[in-house]
């Protein structure tokens, strides 16, 4: 649903999770929004709620309402407890490492203050912001170690590690990469339970199935485009481009290829959303993925240990990779020509369009092939 269907004065429903007055549309007037969509309200606590309300003002993507009626929506057990942990870590850290566990666990990025947001976009480093398949690779890592010490049957161990999976997923703010990589771990576990061969590629093609099935408005997400988008480019154009022959720094060339890779593919989308274009992420990011990486591995650990374990040591270790962190951030937003704003123009519809012709350039001898079978154009 776009903004143009609605005006001032108009009584609209719409569900949003507020937080200081301000919240992400998530359903307006029982349809998705095609792109991210916000709303402002006034004295209103925060949490999530379905409302009825008179429109005030309208802009492109922000909207502000006067609230006639609302309902607050009670979050499952699953997010409560997650809730109640993260309290409990709170006790022990700053408020500014709290929000970012918020962010990077419960995905409420939204916590996270707003200067540290920017200092992650101008680093190009916005992505450990957003639960993807970092996290749930760190979480499936971490499981697995933990039930190798309980010496348990493989087919009990691995169905334990996709129920605690799901409970987590049941626990925290979804969005297409969230989905993307829950379905993508679950192929992956049952893979393990089943003993049968890994193949990324259905299960990404599944995975993007299912999620446009559940968000069929995601090709306006930022979250989905770039999830999948990176995902598509690690399977199948990575290996085009990486070296295999044995050479000196094999292994720090890949990783300079796989990064600048990235940030080459995704330049189209930085430059729609953020009206900016990172020249040297690829270097910041081998130096903040790794530590970002680190971050939320001790977050996931601090919520599994006991209080006495945060207090004498875990909570200070946690805050002190948090301070590395920022220190890193500051010391990067002050690099020059890191990151440069330009005034772009261009519909969604024609960077979609241009990823399309991507892939159909990767796969054109594939669909010759698959033609010719199908005798659709000459042998």
């Amino acid at each position: 649903m776009d903004f143009s269907e609605i005006s001032q004065g108009n009584l609209i429903n719409f569900k949003s999770n507020i937080v200081n007055g301000y919240g992400k549309l998530e359903k307006l007037n029982n349809k998705l929004p095609f792109e991210n969509k916000y709303v402002f309200v006034e004295k209103l606590g925060d949490g999530e709620y379905n409302i009825t309300g008179k429109v005030l003002y309208v802009k492109e993507r922000f909207i502000e309402v006067e609230v006639l009626k609302k309902e607050k929506i009670k979050g499952n057990k699953f997010k409560i407890y997650m809730n109640k942990k993260l309290n409990r870590t709170k006790n022990y850290i700053s408020n500014g490492c709290s929000n970012l566990l918020n962010g990077v666990i419960l995905g409420e990025s939204r916590y996270v203050y707003k200067d540290i947001k920017e200092m992650f976009r101008y680093s190009g480093a916005s992505h450990l912001l957003a639960i993807s398949g970092l996290h749930i690779g760190i979480i499936i890592g971490l499981l697995t170690y933990i039930f190798s010490f309980l010496k348990l049957k493989k087919e009990i161990k691995y169905s334990c590690i996709f129920l605690f999976l799901t409970m987590y997923i049941l626990s925290i703010k979804l969005s297409p990469s969230v989905i993307r990589a829950y379905i993508m771990g679950s192929i992956y576990i049952g893979s393990n339970l089943f003993y049968e061969k890994i193949d990324l590629k259905k299960s990404l093609a599944f995975a993007f199935i299912t999620s446009i099935i559940i968000y069929p408005n995601s090709f306006g997400n930022i979250s989905f485009l770039m999830s999948y988008i990176s995902l598509f480019s690690i399977l199948f154009i990575y290996p085009k481009i990486k070296i295999d022959k044995d050479i000196k720094y094999k292994f720090g060339i890949n990783v300079f290829i796989f990064v600048l890779m990235l940030q080459i593919i995704l330049t189209p989308l930085t430059l729609y959303y953020f009206k900016s274009i990172s020249i040297l992420a690829f270097i910041s990011n081998i130096i903040l993925t790794p530590l970002g990486s680190f971050f939320i591995f001790l977050g996931f650990i601090s919520f599994l240990v006991p209080s006495i374990i945060l207090k004498f040591g875990m909570g200070w270790f946690l805050e002190e990779v948090y301070n590395f962190i920022i220190v890193i951030l500051k010391f990067l937003s002050k690099v020059p020509f890191l990151s440069l704003k330009i005034n772009f123009n261009i519909d969604l519809l024609d960077i979609i369009f241009f990823y399309f012709l991507v892939a159909l350039t990767l796969f054109y001898s594939e669909i010759k092939i698959l033609m010719k079978n199908l005798n659709l154009i000459d042998k």
